[in-house]
């Protein structure tokens, strides 16, 4: 709950400073009324068995978000993910877990994402190949598991991070993203691993 309002303070402390700025610099931009496209691959510690340590789940996304300012452009994310959920475990006297059932189940993504582009405030240009932004994420996953299972249904994720860009052509690029927050579904992942690496291309027009 901590980590969640402090985020929240930061995205919108963000979001007024960057709009107020936004009517005092001047309107040349490569973000304002335009439409991003990404497309992506990450790994993040899903939380979901909660053994072994370091179960990490890949996921496939895809967001489109569109400029509403020469600095901040928001849109809506999807994905999805392929999970395992560990039940009927038996542990060694170290806590090692020894065997289990494991099932793979779906679990789909979704949210809304707000990215603060920070070049833009230095760059004046409709047209530039490299980008750096913050950016910030809401939303949820839900594990399509049977009704009676202890992992099933929707849960909340949220986070914070960087990203950079770089247009190979001009509507074509590739991007990388590093952020934390919360990716799990349980208490018991430290913010340490509450982290997520993602990598994609990102198409502009």
């Amino acid at each position: 709950m901590k980590i969640k309002n402090y985020l929240i303070k930061i995205s919108l402390a963000l979001f007024f400073s960057f709009f107020i700025s936004n009517n005092t610099f001047g309107q040349d931009s490569y973000i304002k009324s335009r439409w991003n496209i990404k497309t992506g691959f990450s790994r993040n510690n899903s939380g979901v068995t909660g053994v072994p340590k370091g179960v990490y789940a890949g996921n496939l996304h895809a967001e489109a978000n569109y400029g509403f300012s020469n600095y901040i452009e928001a849109g809506v994310y999807l994905g999805y993910s392929p999970v395992d959920v560990y039940t009927e475990m038996t542990f060694d006297s170290m806590g090692r877990v020894t065997s289990a059932s494991i099932y793979n189940y779906a679990m789909p993504s979704y949210g809304l994402n707000v990215n603060v582009h920070v070049l833009p405030f230095f760059v004046k240009s409709d047209d530039f190949r490299f980008d750096y932004y913050i950016t910030l994420k809401y939303g949820g996953r839900y594990i399509t598991s049977p009704k009676d299972n202890q992992w099933r249904g929707h849960y909340s994720e949220y986070g914070i991070g960087n990203g950079l860009s770089f247009y190979i052509f001009k509507r074509l690029g590739v991007y990388v993203e590093y952020s934390f927050g919360n990716y799990n579904i349980t208490d018991e992942t430290p913010i340490r691993d509450n982290k997520k690496l993602s990598l994609g291309f990102t198409f502009k027009f």
